[in-house]
């Protein structure tokens, strides 16, 4: 059986790491994603600054039954937590990349082109307000900006059959 929750963070976090500027600044040893084998905690316990920025995807919710006018929507809540150790904000943009990529992808019909899963198909991306912070002790202590992206994937349930 297929696991709907693992195919849709995959997929969404494969479509942010294929944006080349997010892929170029960010090291594949500092993303933390938890559809491989092998994450034994959710984060980092010590980072050092060559370990920055740092990018940790998370799936916070679903909800399996929203409706729309005329068909049944699936939405997959995300987080994307950036940690960089710039004190200035124009220096921090991988945030900002993300947010456009999202909402790019979304404009475009990128990501309506993405497999999404048996029985699924893109209805929309929603994106949250962003948050950001500085000096966190759940963040391991580091100084700098921390952005937290918040978006929602909706898939239609009902494409190809019922």
């Amino acid at each position: 059986m297929t696991n709907p929750s693992l195919h849709v963070y995959t997929t969404t976090l494969d479509y942010i790491l294929s944006n080349r500027d997010i892929a170029a600044a960010i090291k594949p040893a500092n993303i933390t994603r938890y559809d491989k084998p092998g994450v034994k905690r959710p984060f980092k316990q010590d980072i050092a600054p060559a370990d920055l920025p740092d990018l940790i995807f998370q799936q916070t919710g679903f909800v399996p039954n929203r409706r729309s006018q005329c068909e049944r929507v699936e939405q997959y809540d995300f987080q994307a937590t950036i940690t960089t150790n710039e004190w200035d904000l124009k220096h921090a943009n991988i945030a900002h990349v993300l947010v456009d990529w999202l909402y790019g992808g979304n404009d475009s019909g990128r990501l309506c082109g993405l497999d999404w899963g048996e029985n699924r198909g893109f209805f929309k991306c929603e994106v949250l307000p962003m948050q950001i912070a500085n000096h966190m002790p759940t963040n391991r202590n580091l100084s700098g900006f921390v952005y937290a992206v918040y978006f929602n994937i909706q898939l239609s349930a009902f494409v190809g059959g019922q």
